[in-house]
């Protein structure tokens, strides 16, 4: 049996990508808000973000960090990997990210923040499509 590990994401950038040259290549990381909205008990519509740490890895990682900035709305396709390291102190610790595959920024009529039950995918339209094939 095959395994599926793929995330798909839209929101925004919560600041500038920061660069990065390692041994392994240039990398980017991304800080990414994207929203969700509930209804409560009573009927009435929530709204809420979460915050998520993406990182891309050489050619993907130069384009993104020439095309993107803060506050910009990208969509972004990938997969969750968890790296783990010991402290100096001798403690484990975890991080959760996810690794960009391909990129694309989000046109300005994609852009709405309506609380609702319309989801964000039915009208997306994506401008230019930055993608990485391994």
């Amino acid at each position: 049996m095959r395994n599926l590990n793929r995330v798909t994401m839209i929101g925004q950038l919560t600041a500038d990508p920061e660069v990065k040259q390692t041994t392994g290549g240039d990398l980017v990381r991304l800080g990414l808000a994207t929203n969700y909205s509930w209804k409560d008990a009573a009927g009435e519509w929530k709204s809420g973000v979460d915050f998520h740490t993406v990182v891309a890895w050489r050619a993907l990682a130069e384009k993104i960090a020439a095309t993107f900035h803060k506050g910009d709305r990208i969509y972004i396709e990938g997969k969750l990997t968890t790296r783990s390291w010991q402290t100096e102190a001798g403690d484990k610790r975890y991080r959760t990210e996810v690794v960009a595959l391909t990129a694309a920024g989000m046109s300005a009529e994609s852009s709405s923040d309506q609380v609702g039950e319309k989801s964000l995918t039915d009208d997306i339209q994506l401008e230019e499509v930055i993608e990485v094939t391994a």
